[in-house]
């Protein structure tokens, strides 16, 4: 069973700069396995700023911030490359 909701909104500045912002909530648990129980939350918010100051240059920043709050036994994979 999974709720999800999410939202989003822009604002633009002038001719060459906006800005955005989002935020995401989810929330899973499983409902008929009976074996496990198994709960988990999701929190994304984030916000971008881009701009273009002369027509050779642009410039993006952002931020996203990430909680995932889960009851589940988990092994994080590692990557490298």
């Amino acid at each position: 069973q999974t709720h999800k909701i999410s939202g989003r909104a822009s604002y633009q500045l002038s001719a060459r700069t906006s800005f955005n912002a989002f935020l995401t909530y989810a929330q899973d648990k499983n409902d008929e396995m009976n074996l496990y129980q198994y709960d988990r939350d999701l929190l994304t918010p984030g916000l971008n700023l881009w701009t273009a100051p002369t027509d050779n240059f642009l410039f993006t920043l952002g931020w996203t911030y990430n909680k995932v709050t889960s009851n589940a036994n988990m092994c994080i994979p590692i990557f490298d490359g």
